[in-house]
């Protein structure tokens, strides 16, 4: 699921859209007028996308010559004795949708970046939408429900903006729709009739996620909130409204995770919105309190779990392919992902910790008090919360954020003595972490388990090599550092099992296909793409073993085949037998291999949809399309803990 809000960019022209549009979702054909008021002088461009073209044009009531061509069209204002002057602009204009829009008998889906009114740019913009669709369709765009009617075969809706806009997108279908107030706010549902029996749960959910954030963060800033489903295979968020495809609607986690996400970032993200030239903070911080907190809310300890899996990915992640957070702009590829979404809902996590939570919640308040309907960058988030804290986060911000990369740790020397001196009780620890450059200011849990329970600790690391000392009534039996995983860092390979991850994302991995059924070849050849994050490298099975990570994709036969050849193990025991496919994890010399096996071409392509999904898997079992056992291989070595004789 992903958001589909604006980024905000600098603007220099006022400009509102009035538009009346007509549009048949099954043909794609859409005819409409657009009256748009702007401020300035001399030529003004516009995108129109294949398909659609201008029929007439007039400026200030008079018909004007329109110049261009191929999608990119343009208008004289003409000279203004008044310097800003407003114009009235009205383009007629009609045509087949084509290039990023979807039509059909399913739905149609109007994207918002896809030029299928006017677009001058990308600035802001208010409106007024009014469209119309063939009777039984139904139609919904972000914003204010104004008015609806049924008449003379037609149905017609009116959307207007409740805050600038950067992009609108317009989605029709042949929708149910379900409704219901909570408070003043309009809660509906634009389902499919094959999700319609989901209807009330989902605006129950919406509405415990309105109250939820409403009184973490402030008033939820709509006036409605729309859930609408379709056949396209996504969930994709816009301000007052989200798109969820109807398979997914159907998966009984999305209501209890993805939606939150959605719904908070008509809060962060639409609501706040993000300065393109400052990063995008949005997703990560709606990671961590959406799909972070609603897990922690759900299960005791699935919040170390999710951190846990966090930082399994991004041990995955090949060195030169990270980046700073602070350059994450949009999620482009899993890897991009492993940076903006988790490693930056990390660390809020760590900012929430460090400041306490009473604290960080203030300093979310006074961000949306202070950017409500305006644009932050990583700089505004940090002056909000250095107002409510009192405290420098310059530097808590800068290693986190601008530099790549994580802290490598380790335990140096460890030492255990009876405490020493006239009354002395108890014992000692000396020991020493260590980190391996660059350095970074480290608050790190530690936990000194002793004959009688448990006792904490937080110790600062500060420098390459630093010795701390810790003193404990109790014989100490064991220590361990940061146990919970509450400190972003890289894993050391002996903490991490191998995982789908460590081949997808490595950007350098070899596929080989294993059939001799073109059929089978070409669906692995397909299922090679949906996995890996860059292009596949394809290999013939007879060449060498690649000194790279490795893909191995084909029929159960022939991939046994293809490792017994090549002296590699074959499906560990959890797998073995099992199922129509069977998917697994190993090391060969320290290089990922990850091995697809399945029955016949049907049973491979059973995998195309799901399998992309279960990234931090070590190994899986379908039947069908449907995982029936996953798992993780066993952690060698746990190198942050240590017991004592």
């Amino acid at each position: 699921l992903a958001w589909a809000g604006p980024v905000a960019a600098s603007h220099d022209r006022g400009l509102h859209h009035d538009l009346s549009v007509f549009f048949d979702p099954g043909s794609g054909y859409l005819t409409a007028t657009d009256r748009m008021r702007i401020r300035g002088a001399g030529p003004v461009e516009f995108n129109l996308m294949p398909g659609l073209a201008p029929k007439e044009a007039r400026v200030d009531g008079r018909k004007v010559q329109l110049g261009g061509g191929g999608g990119r069209w343009s208008i004289e204002l003409g000279p203004d004795a008044e310097n800003g002057a407003e114009h009235e602009v009205v383009v007629e204009y009609a045509g087949t949708v084509a290039g990023q829009a979807v039509i059909g008998p399913k739905g149609g889906f109007l994207p918002e970046d896809s030029d299928w009114f006017p677009r001058l740019g990308h600035q802001p913009f208010t409106y007024r939408l009014g469209i119309e669709v063939p009777d039984p369709w139904r139609a919904v765009a972000p914003g204010r429900l104004e008015s609806e009617r049924v008449s003379q075969g037609k149905y017609r809706a009116v959307f207007t903006s409740q805050a600038p806009a950067w992009g609108l997108v317009l989605l029709a279908g042949r929708y149910q729709v379900t409704e219901r107030f909570h408070g003043s706010i309009r809660l509906r549902t634009y389902f499919t009739p094959e999700v319609q029996d989901l209807a009330a749960d989902y605006l129950d959910s919406v509405a415990e996620y309105l109250d939820f954030y409403g009184g973490w963060i402030g008033q939820y800033p709509y006036s409605a909130f729309h859930v609408v489903s379709g056949p396209l295979p996504v969930g994709l968020g816009y301000p007052n409204l989200t798109y969820m495809g109807s398979r997914i609607i159907r998966l009984p986690f999305i209501r209890h995770s993805s939606l939150g996400h959605e719904v908070l970032h008509s809060w962060w993200g639409n609501g706040v919105l993000i300065d393109g030239a400052g990063g995008n903070w949005a997703e990560g911080l709606t990671t961590f309190m959406a799909d972070y907190t609603l897990a922690e809310r759900r299960k005791a300890g699935a919040g170390r779990e999710m951190r846990l899996g966090w930082l399994r990915d991004y041990a995955a992640l090949p060195v030169e392919r990270d980046r700073p957070a602070s350059q994450f702009r949009v999620k482009g590829h899993d890897a991009s992902q492993v940076v903006g979404y988790n490693k930056v809902a990390f660390f809020f996590h760590m900012l929430r910790r460090t400041l306490s939570r009473q604290t960080f919640d203030a300093g979310l308040r006074l961000l949306w008090k202070r950017h409500r309907f305006q644009a932050a960058g990583w700089d505004d988030l940090r002056r909000a919360f250095e107002k409510v804290s009192g405290r420098d986060l310059g530097g808590f911000f800068a290693q986190w954020l601008t530099r790549a990369g994580a802290p490598r740790i380790s335990l140096g020397p460890v030492a255990v003595s009876r405490a020493k001196g006239e009354g002395a009780a108890g014992y000692v620890i000396d020991l020493t972490v260590v980190q391996a450059p660059p350095v970074y200011v480290l608050r790190l849990p530690v936990v000194v388990r002793t004959e009688k329970g448990d006792r904490e600790f937080t110790v600062e690391s500060t420098a390459r090599r630093t010795r701390i000392r810790l003193e404990t009534g109790d014989r100490p039996l064991a220590l361990f550092v940061d146990p919970e995983n509450h400190v972003f860092r890289r894993l050391q390979a002996s903490e991490v099992p191998p995982i789908l991850r460590h081949v997808t994302l490595s950007g350098q991995a070899a596929t080989v296909v294993v059939t001799d059924r073109p059929a089978m070849a070409a669906i692995a050849r397909d299922l090679a793409k949906g996995l890996l994050d860059t292009p596949p490298r394809f290999l013939d099975p007879g060449s060498p073993l690649p000194e790279a990570p490795l893909l191995v994709i084909g029929s159960a036969a022939k991939v046994g085949a293809y490792l017994e050849g090549k002296r590699q193990p074959g499906p560990p025991p959890q797998v073995a037998g099992e199922g129509t496919a069977r998917v697994w994890t190993y090391r060969n010399d320290g290089r990922p291999v990850l091995v697809v096996s399945a029955d016949d071409a049907p049973s491979l392509e059973a995998l195309l949809r799901p399998l992309p999904h279960y990234g931090r898997q070590g190994y899986l079992v379908f039947d069908g399309g449907k995982a029936i056992k996953r798992g993780l291989g066993v952690v060698q070595s746990t190198p942050l803990s240590i017991w004592f004789d």
